[in-house]
This record gives C-alpha cells, sequence and structure tokens, in this order.
C-alpha cells in the first residue's frame, strides 16, 4: 500500500468549459461580416459566456477565472 508524503502537494483545481462555436446566418452575423458567434459554458456552473469570436474565446476564460478568484460561486446551477 503506497502513502503520500506528509509534504505533498495536492493537484491544482481545474475549471472545465464547454466552448461552442457556429457560423451565423443571420442578423446575428454582426457587422464585422464574417458570421462567427461562440459561447463559453462553464461545466460547473453552467454559467454561458457569451463571446462575439472564437477568438476572444481566451481572453473571456482569463476574465472568468479573475472574477471566480475574487468572487468564488456559492453553490451550482
Amino acid at each position: 500500500m503506497s502513502h503520500d508524503p506528509p509534504n505533498a502537494q495536492s493537484p491544482p483545481h481545474r475549471e472545465s468549459f464547454i466552448v461552442r462555436a457556429w457560423r451565423a446566418t443571420d442578423a446575428s452575423a454582426g457587422s464585422d461580416g464574417d458570421g462567427w458567434r461562440c459561447h463559453l459554458i462553464h461545466v460547473g456552473t453552467g454559467r454561458h459566456l457569451p463571446c462575439d469570436h472564437p477568438e476572444q474565446v481566451g481572453e473571456r476564460l482569463l476574465a472568468w477565472l479573475e472574477q471566480m478568484a475574487q468572487d468564488p460561486p456559492t453553490g451550482l446551477r
């Protein structure tokens, strides 16, 4: 039987997101005309984070993580 040493660190906490991206074909295509839209969905809370373009996924994730550090969720949806 194996035991962790007393000073072993726990693994880092991980956040999971679903990235949904689609090509809009109507008025939601936006003024830039490329038509791409995306949503980030936090797996733990179900919260949707809209973004205007898939290239914004990284910055939206960083903003989410910064917010979570300041105001962690109190429950799950």
